[in-house]
Order: C-alpha cells, then structure tokens, then sequence
C-alpha cells in the first residue's frame, strides 16, 4: 500500500491497441500525483470503470470517510458510485 491522500482523479481516454481503438481508464492521487490505475479495454463501460476505481481503493490500508473521486460527466462513473455505495464504499 501506498501512503495515498483522500482525493482521487479519473478519466479515460482513447488509444490505439493492435490497430484498433480501445479505452485507457486511469486514475490518480490528486495530491501526491501517483499513478494509480490504468486498465485498458476495448469498451467504455461501467465494469471497466468499477474495475479502475477498484484498483485504486486496493492500494489503500483503509477507506477513509472523506474519500473524493473527481471525474467527468461520464455516467458510467456515477454507475460505479452507486456499485460502491451498495458495498458501504461511498464518495
């Protein structure tokens, strides 16, 4: 585990993978500026996005009650609020 702050950046972009278009998700510390999740898939989606969140919140000796994830409109991230949330992970 790395010593992490609460607040958390994420976005994805495209990128091109064997000649086809495929979605880098990454998020971040947004104080510490680490480089905390990077999954790339073929779809923008919601399971791509809980999984790149995921990998973030298993970095983390403990959850912290002020946990900030700062992201676009995307609604697949309010999906995956709403996944967390059902799991008693809330941010």
């Amino acid at each position: 585990p790395y010593e992490l702050s609460e607040q958390f950046c994420g976005d994805e972009t495209y990128i091109r993978v064997n000649g086809r278009w495929h979605y880098l998700f990454f998020f971040f510390d947004a104080v510490k500026k680490i480089i905390l999740s990077y999954p790339v898939s073929p779809n923008r989606d919601t399971m791509t996005a809980i999984r790149a969140i995921d990998e973030v919140l298993l970095k983390m000796n403990e959850i912290p009650e002020d946990l900030t994830f700062v992201v676009d409109g995307n609604p697949i991230y309010l999906l995956a609020q709403h996944f967390f949330a059902q799991h008693d992970i809330n941010f």
